[in-house]
């Protein structure tokens, strides 16, 4: 697993979310998190996140124990092939194409 737990309201990316989020999804890790900057488009409890209830220090001690008991319940390849198809270049080449061409 990887660890954000950030106070939901406040903006520390100005791309959305922290990187390591798509770093940890392209190999096949989830996250623990709560559903800070744009985290909720794209964190789906039991799939890829296990998203936390809130910011609290509570929260996070019952994110810590239901990793504990999920370790087995991840499909890391899925979470990958899903990440693939999200973040990639390649998943976004025909939209910056037909941008770029847009402006020409």
């Amino acid at each position: 697993f990887t660890a954000v737990h950030r106070p939901a309201r406040r903006r520390y990316a100005k791309a959305g979310f922290p990187s390591k989020v798509v770093e940890s999804w392209m190999v096949g890790t989830p996250v623990i998190t709560n559903l800070s900057s744009d985290l909720n488009r794209y964190a789906l409890d039991g799939q890829n996140a296990l998203v936390l209830v809130g910011e609290d220090p509570g929260a996070f001690a019952s994110g810590l124990e239901r990793a504990l008991a999920s370790t087995h319940s991840f499909s890391r390849e899925s979470i990958a092939k899903w990440a693939e198809s999200e973040f990639s270049p390649s998943s976004w080449a025909i939209s910056i194409d037909r941008f770029l061409r847009a402006g020409a």
